[in-house]
C-alpha cells in the first residue's frame, strides 16, 4: 500500500511525537490510561515531523509541519500554518457532528452536515478527535515511566499490541498527548507539543470564519467549474479525487 502524505491530510492524522526536556524518570507499571471527562479547554501548537523508512540508498528529507489545536466542549478545531487551512467539528445538541473544511487565505469553507458524513462513510468520533488518540485502544496501553515535561506531569505509556508499536507521552491535566510516535506504512510519523495554553490564554490569534464564503458539500458537483473548488477538490472528504 502506498500512502501519500499532503498538507491537507495533516490535521486528520493519528499523530506521532519524540519531546526531550525531561526530568528524573520513574516507574509507574500497572497505572492505565485514562481520558477524564470534562476535557479541559484546551489550545496547543504540535510539530509532526514525517520521515520515510526503507531501504533504498536515497537520502529523503523528513517533512515538518506545525499545526495548532483548540479544543472546547462542542467544538474541535485545528490549523495548519503551512497552508493556512484546517479543518473544524462541531458537536450538536442531538450528538451528532458537523464539520467544516477551512481555507482561510481565501476566506472560504465547505460546510458537511452530519448527513453528508454519513453518506460518504466519515463519521467521526468526538472522543478521538478531542484527545488525538483512538479511544477504543486505551486499554492497550502499559505505562512505562512518568515525567514532566514543558513543567507538565506527563505518563509514557506504549501499546505493544500491534505490528507496529504506538509511543505516547500522555499530559494528565490537559488530557492531550505530549509524545506520539507510529510506525506503518512505511512512515515514522513523529509530533511533539511546541506550547500548550488553556484556550482563553493562548497567544495567537485564532481565524475567525464566521464571515467566510460558505460551500455546501452537497452542492459541490454544481460547482465543480469553479477555479477555487477545482484547486480543492483533492483535499476534501468524499470526492473522487481525495486521497485518505
Amino acid at each position: 500500500m502506498t500512502v501519500t502524505v499532503k498538507h491537507s491530510t495533516l490535521p486528520g492524522l493519528v499523530l506521532a511525537l519524540c519531546l526531550s526536556a525531561c526530568t528524573t524518570t520513574q516507574t509507574h507499571p500497572t497505572k492505565p490510561l485514562r481520558v477524564d471527562l470534562p476535557l479541559p479547554d484546551i489550545a496547543a501548537e504540535f510539530e509532526t515531523r514525517i520521515e520515510r523508512l526503507d531501504s533504498s540508498s536515497d537520502a529523503h528529507e523528513p517533512q515538518r509541519y506545525r499545526w495548532r489545536f483548540y479544543r472546547s466542549a462542542k467544538r474541535i478545531e485545528t490549523h495548519l500554518l503551512p497552508d493556512n487551512s484546517g479543518e473544524s467539528w462541531t458537536q450538536l445538541p442531538d450528538g451528532d457532528i458537523a464539520y467544516q473544511r477551512l481555507f482561510h487565505t481565501q476566506k472560504q469553507l465547505i460546510d458537511y452536515l452530519p448527513g453528508d458524513l454519513k453518506a460518504i462513510g466519515s463519521q467521526p468520533n468526538w472522543l478521538r478527535l478531542a484527545t488525538l488518540i483512538n479511544a477504543d485502544h486505551l486499554e492497550n496501553f502499559v505505562a512505562q515511566s512518568s515525567d514532566t515535561i514543558l513543567g507538565r506531569s506527563v505518563t509514557h505509556y506504549t501499546d505493544d499490541t500491534r505490528s507496529n508499536p504506538v509511543e505516547l507521552a500522555w499530559l494528565e491535566a490537559e488530557q492531550l498527548p505530549a509524545l506520539l510516535r507510529r510506525r506503518g506504512h512505511g512512515h515514522t510519523v513523529t509530533t511533539r507539543l511546541i506550547a500548550v495554553y488553556r484556550l482563553d490564554d493562548a497567544p495567537w490569534e485564532r481565524p475567525n470564519s464566521d464571515a467566510y464564503q460558505t460551500t455546501d458539500f452537497a452542492d459541490l458537483g454544481d460547482k465543480e467549474n469553479n477555479a477555487f473548488i477545482k484547486s480543492i477538490l483533492p483535499q476534501l472528504k468524499g470526492t473522487q479525487s481525495h486521497e485518505h
